[in-house]
């Protein structure tokens, strides 16, 4: 009885230890992007981009904190994320306990009750109200405020927002992912055409 040897050859590819897929391909080692990367981010819809780089930080997160705390805005995913959302909140501290935003809510408060107890109608209330936002937001401090606030509209941040503490914190989670300065900020430029951060 003639017996059959069968020789199989196997190509398998597991990868580069550490590399992560799709890296390779639109990223360098040094963290730069390479042209299909700079091509890919710059097609690409704001939207869709976000989406994207949420899902990685929110990966980043959930190996930190686990499943619930990838949610979590306020969990950073290195020193980069926490220390720009650190001297965000400083900021924000700083001018809540400021002369002028007292001042500022002090007058919202006394327009709030004029309106509840029926001195002033609706109409009155909503102007004196937008008089009161118009001349703290002119205010260096209200100026501040409204740079390192994160007021949005569905998706959409203030300008003043995305081309401060939103720019700051953009920049610090892009560089946690592995983005080198000038590939993180290319790619928030990117973001920033729609009003777009990473929080």
């Amino acid at each position: 009885m003639e017996e059959m040897i069968m020789n199989e050859t196997y190509l398998i590819h597991h990868g580069i230890l550490g590399q992560k897929w799709g890296v390779r391909r639109y990223q360098n080692p040094d963290g730069s992007l390479t042209t299909a990367g700079k091509k890919r981010y710059s097609e690409m819809s704001s939207e869709n981009l976000r989406k994207e780089l949420h899902k990685n930080i929110r990966g980043e997160r959930k190996k930190q904190y686990g499943f619930a705390g990838q949610f979590l805005w306020s969990n950073t995913i290195g020193e980069n994320s926490r220390k720009a959302i650190d001297e965000r909140r400083k900021e924000l501290d700083t001018l809540q306990k400021s002369d002028e935003t007292k001042a500022y809510y002090k007058k919202l408060n006394a327009i709030s009750n004029k309106s509840d107890s029926g001195k002033i109608d609706g109409e009155e209330y909503d102007k004196k109200w937008k008089q009161a936002q118009a001349e703290y937001f002119q205010t260096e401090t209200g100026k501040r405020m409204s740079a390192a606030q994160s007021v949005r509209i569905g998706d959409k941040w203030t300008k003043e927002y995305v081309d401060g503490y939103g720019k700051n914190i953009t920049l610090a989670y892009l560089k946690d992912l592995g983005f080198n300065d000038e590939a993180a900020e290319f790619v928030r430029l990117q973001l920033a055409k729609d009003l777009k951060v990473l929080d």
